[in-house]
């Protein structure tokens, strides 16, 4: 028997595996698949770096920590381009970073841009959540919903914000209507309240955000991590006070289990000792996403492409949803002359249109973007991929979930509960949450 048992091994997994090694328990690491990282993978192609997953992370004060005593400080990049555009009309339009520039954008009209102050006259209404798009219809009106919101959105989480839990989704707006009323009041009530966190700043390493994950299995160590090795069912055995873990090898035990896995195989894993949640979990909707990892010559692009990339609001026709500008944002990432595009294809809103294998798709993604950055000759298609289930969507209520998974583990922590579908959808917050479960669950075990 071992302390502790982390099935799954993505940035959750590994970071709460890590942790527990650090602090001095006997782990083993479970992963069905061939290697652990997740989504989060970092490959070369014909001299491109090509993120298959997450591109970036925003840094938060545990993950700097990590990645001090990981020592990869050295091997972190922030984006040389920050600029964002939002694709209307068929151009790249600057995107609003402020209350300010969404007064002077030309993404909104003289009536959508009166009726955000409209805001300001609204009084605090009951409920206990509701979908972004209801939240954001009131306060600021469908102009700015449409243009601005859904389409920043569809860039984290590529839902239909018509099934999107506000509360959950946008936390911070949710508070802030919750406190005032008005969403602008109560922000600015919290920005002068509040004191200064740092600089939250977007990074990657030299070598793709896959060297997190790397080297975190470096450091955990080969006689933890056990991959290809699928758990079909977990057991909790009270009488014993141990939690078993069935494997195709064999059965394992341990005085604490980590679920660090998707809403569909949590689910699947829990299903007979706690069948309620299961079923829950399972209901959490993941709408599909494609992949188009494009090289463009740059004598063939007449935008300079100097910005972090484009989003487009999802109600527009055509399925793309946006694009990176990986080779304008970090260094080496392309080889000199060419540009290296990520193309988003599909979400919620759109989940038709996601099969960028599909030629038909795939030409008129191509064309569009060509359009867009003003690009007289065809990319060479550098990867094609399909997210079947790509991104977790919380859905309206999603924080009573949240709340009865936090009383289960407060009745029984031997089990313990990881993963984006739950709390906090970027790697980054994934990474801080699985230090944070396996310090409680370390804690609990010296008691």
């Amino acid at each position: 028997m071992v302390d502790v048992i982390v099935i799954g091994g993505g940035i959750s997994g590994l970071s709460a595996a890590y942790t527990a090694v650090k602090r001095g328990h006997s782990v083993v690491l479970l992963e069905s698949s061939s290697r652990v990282g997740g989504v989060c993978e970092s490959i070369t192609k014909n001299g491109f770096l090509i993120e298959r997953g997450p591109n970036s992370t925003m840094r938060r004060p545990v993950l700097n920590e990590m990645i001090e005593e990981l020592g990869l400080e050295d091997e972190v990049v922030t984006p040389r381009a920050k600029a964002r555009f939002l694709a209307l009309g068929g151009k790249l339009i600057p995107a609003p970073h402020s209350l300010s520039s969404a007064i002077t954008s030309p993404l909104l009209s003289p009536s959508g841009k009166a009726r955000i102050f409209k805001d300001l006259l609204l009084l605090s209404k009951k409920g206990d959540d509701s979908s972004v798009l209801e939240l954001s219809e009131r306060h600021f009106g469908p102009e700015l919903t449409r243009n601005l919101l859904a389409a920043g959105l569809s860039g984290i989480y590529a839902a239909d914000i018509s099934k999107l839990s506000a509360r959950s989704a946008l936390p911070t707006l949710w508070e802030a209507k919750k406190r005032s009323g008005s969403i602008l009041r109560g922000l600015l009530k919290r920005k002068r309240n509040s004191e200064s966190k740092g600089k939250r700043e977007i990074i990657s390493f030299h070598g793709g955000l896959a060297r997190l994950t790397e080297t975190l299995a470096e450091k955990i160590g080969p006689e933890v991590i056990r991959v290809n090795t699928p758990v079909p069912s977990v057991h909790h055995n009270r009488m014993r006070g141990v939690v078993e873990v069935s494997t195709l090898s064999g059965m394992l035990s341990a005085k604490v289990v980590i679920l660090a896995l998707s809403a569909e195989k949590t689910s699947q894993v829990i299903q007979e000792i706690y069948p309620v949640i299961a079923r829950q979990i399972a209901s959490i909707p993941y709408p599909p996403l494609g992949i188009l990892h494009l090289a463009f010559k740059k004598d063939s692009v007449t935008h300079s492409l100097d910005g972090f990339g484009f989003l487009k609001p999802p109600h527009l026709s055509s399925p793309l949803l946006g694009a990176i500008f990986n080779s304008s944002l970090f260094p080496g990432r392309a080889p000199e002359g060419y540009h290296l595009l990520t193309c988003m294809v599909g979400g919620g809103a759109r989940a038709e249109g996601y099969d960028v294998r599909d030629s038909g798709t795939r030409k008129q993604v191509i064309e569009e973007l060509k359009a867009l950055i003003g690009a007289t000759a065809d990319p060479e298609i550098l990867t094609e991929t399909i997210w079947e289930r790509a991104i977790p969507t919380y859905p309206v209520g999603h924080h009573r979930l949240v709340a009865e998974i936090r009383r289960t583990e407060e009745l029984a922590p031997q089990i313990r509960f990881l993963g984006n579908w739950c709390e906090g959808i970027s790697f980054g917050e994934c990474a801080e949450r699985g230090v944070q479960c396996a310090v409680a669950v370390s804690e609990e075990l010296y008691r």
